[in-house]
């Protein structure tokens, strides 16, 4: 397809986008996380005609809206070395860029190329998002944004359920012995894929947790809980087991960074239940893991290992038998896809199912220990603020903590790290708290009134 017709509505959205977020950066912000999930609804869908194709507006908006807010930060010259996030950052992404223009070349080229806009775009909220609301005020503005952005997703799945619509093919997805025993498909609604909406998902059961915590009456605790019961119902009929896991494991982290014995114990209760009820499931689980050590393939498998076993080892072992110069800075953006793809043949598209595994692949061992170094410096100052910060402050602290938790566990079997819906959720919130711990750690003028952190600081 050609690149052309996309030219004039690329450059009328970046535009457009520039002059918004130039003029207000907070509505950039705003924007950025209420149309997050309408985006991803249309996703699927071709309604514009540019050059004889039909094209949509809005996929667009997933590459305008951070090369905007760049060259907000540019031109209105916002400071962003002081956070402890920049060097990992750009370490991180100097490294991808090197890779698919000199280590390889990609048979997805343009995949590779708008996979910069997915590393970079999360940073670029980061800043804007520590900049402009990186006060308790700020806090506020953010957690009502995701809520409602929450909420519109959790009415679509919903309806979506209600009139029976929007369950993907149980042909396209195998799903294990449940979905075709069941004989329906994966929720989706109007979503191109049961792994976004369960990452919405699990960014509303933090945001949801959040309110809890603040909540004041009866009333609103039944009605927050309500909500909850809700996500998990549309999670469970989304059967992908990681986010199961994912969704059992931020209740969990949520409890006991609350330090609330009593759920925490219920919800031990009921995985033991579940234990019990899934024997056969476990018992598959377990030779999965030993047969994957063993050098078996597991491949029709019906546990959460699904044929990953095989692309695992064929990443690996792709790797290791590479030049030395590849095994530190990678074999390229998008390289993963070529070789789950020759190994995995059964998909018409894969890649390797593991953010860690693929960041070791494409961007190497420098890759994966940059990685690493990133998520540490981006939530050791929520663990800070979750025991210094006030209540509310406190509270957005571990609700991203609790947001990272399904955040890593679905990097065990996805990517994560380049689907928006975790990443301008979860960078949106961590640049506030950010922008918070910096501010507390500025030193005090004669005038007793706080000077800016200087760089190098958070």
């Amino acid at each position: 397809m050609s690149i052309q017709p996309l030219l004039t509505p690329a450059l009328v959205t970046i535009a457009g986008s520039t002059l918004i977020s130039l003029l207000w950066p907070e509505v950039l912000l705003g924007l950025a996380l209420v149309t997050r999930g309408l985006v991803d609804t249309l996703w699927p869908y071709y309604f514009l005609e540019v050059g004889g194709e039909k094209q949509n507006l809005l996929r667009l908006w997933g590459a305008a809206a951070p090369l905007a807010g760049f060259m907000v930060i540019s031109v209105r010259r916002i400071p962003f070395m002081r956070y402890s996030v920049t060097s990992p950052m750009m370490a991180f992404f100097a490294l991808n860029l090197l890779g698919p223009a000199f280590l390889s070349i990609p048979s997805n080229r343009f995949g590779a190329f708008m996979d910069l806009f997915r590393i970079a775009g999360p940073f670029v909220f980061f800043i804007l998002a520590a900049h402009s609301w990186g006060s308790e005020k700020g806090l506020g503005r953010y957690f009502k944004l995701a809520l409602a952005s929450g909420l519109s997703l959790i009415a679509v799945l919903t309806m979506a359920g209600v009139f029976g619509i929007g369950f993907a093919n149980p042909n396209r997805y195998s799903g294990g012995e449940a979905l075709r025993e069941l004989g329906v498909g994966r929720m989706v609604a109007l979503y191109h894929d049961a792994w976004v909406v369960v990452a919405h998902l699990l960014v509303a059961t933090a945001v949801l947790l959040f309110f809890l915590g603040r909540a004041r009456t009866q009333r609103q605790k039944l009605l927050l809980l309500g909500l909850l019961a809700l996500v998990a119902f549309l999670m469970y009929h989304t059967f992908l087991r990681a986010g199961w896991v994912a969704f059992v494991a931020e209740l969990l982290a949520w409890c006991l960074l609350k330090r609330h014995r009593a759920l925490t114990i219920f919800l031990l209760l009921s995985m033991l239940i579940f234990v019990a009820v899934q024997r056969d499931f476990l018992v598959n689980f377990y030779a999965d893991i030993v047969g994957l050590f063993r050098g078996g393939s597991a491949y029709w498998s019906d546990t959460i290992f699904q044929g990953r076993g095989l692309i695992w080892r064929a990443q690996l072992s792709y790797l290791r038998d590479s030049p030395m110069v590849n095994v530190l800075l990678g074999l390229g953006l998008r390289t993963n896809e070529d070789i789950a793809e020759a190994t995995f043949f059964v998909y018409g598209r894969a890649d390797a199912h593991n953010d860690f595994i693929r960041i070791l692949v494409d961007n190497g061992v420098i890759g994966l220990l940059l990685y690493l170094w990133l998520m540490v410096a981006l939530f050791r100052p929520a663990y800070q603020l979750m025991r210094r910060g006030s209540q509310e402050v406190s509270l957005a602290a571990i609700s991203l903590l609790v947001m990272g938790v399904g955040y890593l566990i679905m990097s065990l079997t996805g990517r994560p790290t380049l689907f928006p819906p975790f990443t301008w959720f979860l960078w949106g919130l961590a640049g506030v708290l950010h922008g918070i711990a910096a501010k507390e750690r500025a030193p005090a003028s004669p005038m007793g009134i706080k000077e800016p952190a200087k760089a190098g600081d958070g």
